[in-house]
């Protein structure tokens, strides 16, 4: 009787509690539907002397319901972003580049309660101008951040998944959109 009690306990309990606090939780959204996400930078590569940080999309399940989350990911129409100096003024885009690179997803995500899942979405397609700073690529944006700015620069992004009809042999797919908070670029070294 008493395993049954403990098996119960370690296996069926954690089911009905709320979801564990990642150990970072600093620059996390505001949960929706049970998921919240943040932007990374890691660590960077310079090509032509120019810095080509790498950033990363977290998404972390903080749902109380024991079921896994899901939905389908695609890097050009699931995130955009938003580059702002410190006074809230947009950051200039380059007017025209050179496109050559492969496409994030799409892809299926599935979350575990309390899982937590974290991918590159930096994009290796454009043209670097040699020498210049810092680029920040994405799929759907780029920056050229020249070496003598010193402005400082925060980089934020929305979620969005639609809604898709539901598979009745499924659960319902997360669906929702997150804005995702500001977190500062690397961009004076």
């Amino acid at each position: 009787m008493k395993r049954a009690i403990l098996a119960f306990l370690f296996f069926v309990a954690p089911l009905f509690s709320q979801g564990v606090e990642p150990a970072a939780n600093d620059g996390w959204s505001e949960a929706v539907r049970g998921l919240r996400a943040r932007l990374v930078f890691g660590e960077e590569r310079v090509a032509f002397g120019t810095r080509l940080p790498e950033v990363y999309l977290e998404l972390h399940n903080a749902s109380d319901i024991g079921n896994p989350m899901e939905f389908d990911f695609s890097g050009q129409k699931s995130l955009q972003f938003e580059l702002r100096t410190t006074d809230g003024k947009p950051a200039a885009k380059p007017t025209s580049m050179f496109v050559d690179g492969f496409v994030l997803g799409p892809f299926h995500i599935t979350l575990p309660r309390d899982g937590t899942f974290r991918f590159p979405v930096t994009w290796s397609g454009y043209s670097i101008t040699p020498d210049f700073g810092m680029m920040l690529c994405f799929e759907t944006a780029v920056w050229e951040i020249p070496r003598a700015d010193k402005a400082d620069y925060f980089l934020s992004a929305t979620l969005e998944i639609p809604q898709t009809p539901r598979d009745p042999k499924k659960m319902e797919a997360w669906h929702g959109t997150i804005k995702i908070p500001a977190v500062k670029a690397p961009t004076s070294k």
